[in-house]
């Protein structure tokens, strides 16, 4: 499930715009209603605590001391520092 806007409707969690009207068990059919000052605060904790996402090239630690492996995904092809990377061994 991926982490709603920070801003997002207070009961659904879409954005304000495209929104028009939506149905939620809880709320029924309702229109876009700010977010309480605590449902913010928790969703910008929520996506700050996020898994960084992955893209191509994207330096991710590969597990040595100080090793920034370069790769897509789990797939690295290109190893920056010559390591012997843990987590292609796992993928074996």
């Amino acid at each position: 499930m991926t982490t709603p806007n920070p801003s997002g409707c207070r009961h659904c969690g879409l954005d304000e715009r495209g929104h028009m009207q939506h149905w939620t068990t809880e709320a029924g059919w309702h229109p876009w209603t700010q977010p309480t000052q605590q449902q913010i605060k928790a969703r910008m904790r929520a996506r700050r605590n996020k898994e960084p996402h992955m893209t191509d090239n994207q330096p991710i630690p590969c597990g040595e001391s100080g090793c920034l492996c370069y790769g897509v995904g789990e797939e690295h092809a290109d190893h920056a520092c010559g390591c012997d990377c843990p987590r292609e061994e796992d993928d074996q």
